[in-house]
């Protein structure tokens, strides 16, 4: 007889830690799970990608993308084996990129856009996240995002496959101070006769500079560094008018404040008048105001260090001859004012007084002396009329008589101001 003997067939097995692997952190581990009913067993591990290994439990890094067979032979020293087959597969990261349309901007109004340039040559979904490091987040192909304020930030973005393979980039961005204008002016209504607005910039900025100024009075331009201000301007027209400052920033950031000035017309005083001299004890002047006159419309006199107020027409009278000056001052309701001056002449008038020699004589020797001895005038003409019909003129007169009798002597005396008087 003969003795036969049959040796036990193995049986092969293994498990593998994660079947499917990103390319730049796969690591598979293959644990042997083969068997057999006694003897001793050894492996052979082909990895699929012209690797081998004989040790007990398998372990591979890939370096390609794909799926591969990974086939194990289990046997014994009486060459019995048996064989597992196994597919593992190695998928692509994502190579993540953006980029940014700006990496700098202002604080007010700014909108950072990043665009997504990210590839992948897998067959996988990919998840794009953005993470910012003022705690925004969005999941989202492409980016877009307003910071509230200034300050260096970092935004990542994460692409994350359905198999987990991921990648990120990262960039950083920068919002500037924005500064804040402010300019005031100290009276916005003024006249335009001598007008000169005073402005005052009040202007900040935090955690930068300014680096010029930009004025606007209106259409005039003038451009001056940071607290440098033209504090004065005068315009040359009525209207309102709009004044404008522009500050700009060292970063190119800028702010505008305005203020609204006005400019009012000023009136012009205007008067009509009789004679301008009289003599004083017969005075008639008369002053007008024709001035222009519009709504909240005043006006004032003055004269002799009186003053009358609100009155069209002034009739001033003098206690003492002189001459004195009239003043019209006219006023809108703005306050804005013009004046006209003129005067007026209160002439001196003579006060008539006749000198004689004697007032009484005899009729065969009568010579009566008559003298101007009149006063208060400067360059007389002195008319005589001796009461028999005998005329003359001068400062003295010598008269006589050929009758007997009592006679009316008149003295009428006249100075360079034409005012007169009569004694008598």
């Amino acid at each position: 007889y003969k003795i036969i003997q049959v040796y036990p067939q193995p049986k092969a097995g293994f498990t593998i830690n994660d079947s499917v692997q990103c390319i730049n952190d796969n690591d598979f581990i293959f644990e042997n799970k083969s068997k057999v009913n006694f003897g001793g067993l050894r492996s052979f591990w082909d990895y699929g990608d012209v690797s081998y290994s004989s040790n007990g439990t398998g372990r591979h890094t890939y370096t390609k993308t794909g799926t591969f067979n990974v086939s194990l032979v289990s046997f014994t020293a009486f060459a019995c084996s048996d064989t597992l087959n196994q597919k593992v597969r190695i998928t692509e990261i994502p190579q993540i990129a953006f980029t940014l349309d700006t990496a700098m901007l202002c604080e007010r109004g700014n909108v950072f856009a990043a665009t997504n340039n990210s590839t992948y040559n897998g067959i996988e979904k990919i998840d794009y996240e953005w993470k910012s490091t003022d705690g925004y987040g969005i999941k989202a192909l492409n980016y877009s995002h307003s910071y509230a304020e200034r300050g260096l930030y970092e935004l990542k973005l994460v692409g994350r496959s359905t198999e987990g393979c991921m990648d990120s980039s990262t960039k950083k961005l920068r919002v500037f101070p924005q500064g804040e204008s402010q300019v005031v002016v100290f009276d916005s209504l003024q006249c335009l006769f001598g007008n000169d607005f005073t402005f005052g910039n009040e202007s900040k900025v935090d955690g930068a500079a300014f680096s010029l100024m930009s004025w606007n009075f209106g259409g005039v331009f003038i451009d001056t560094q940071f607290r440098v201000s033209p504090n004065q301007f005068q315009f040359g027209d009525t209207g309102t008018f709009k004044v404008t400052l522009i500050t700009t920033t060292e970063n190119l950031c800028m702010d505008t404040s305005e203020v609204l000035v006005r400019v009012v017309e000023m009136p012009i005083a205007r008067l009509e008048h009789g004679s301008l001299s009289y003599c004083h004890n017969e005075q008639g002047f008369e002053y007008i105001d024709v001035s222009q006159k519009e709504v909240g419309y005043s006006n004032k006199w003055l004269f002799n260090k009186q003053v009358i107020t609100n009155s069209d027409t002034l009739h001033p009278t003098f206690e003492l001859p002189g001459k004195y000056g009239i003043r019209l001052v006219v006023s809108t309701q703005f306050g804005c004012t013009d004046t006209i001056n003129t005067v007026a002449i209160s002439n001196a008038v003579p006060k008539a007084r006749i000198g004689v020699n004697n007032n009484e004589q005899c009729l065969e020797t009568n010579e009566f002396v008559f003298s101007n001895v009149s006063t208060q005038f400067t360059q007389p003409t002195a008319f005589w009329d001796l009461g028999d019909g005998t005329l003359g003129s001068g400062n003295s007169i010598t008269q006589n008589y050929w009758d007997a009798g009592d006679y009316e002597v008149t003295l009428i005396v006249e100075n360079d101001s034409l005012c007169s008087d009569t004694a008598i």
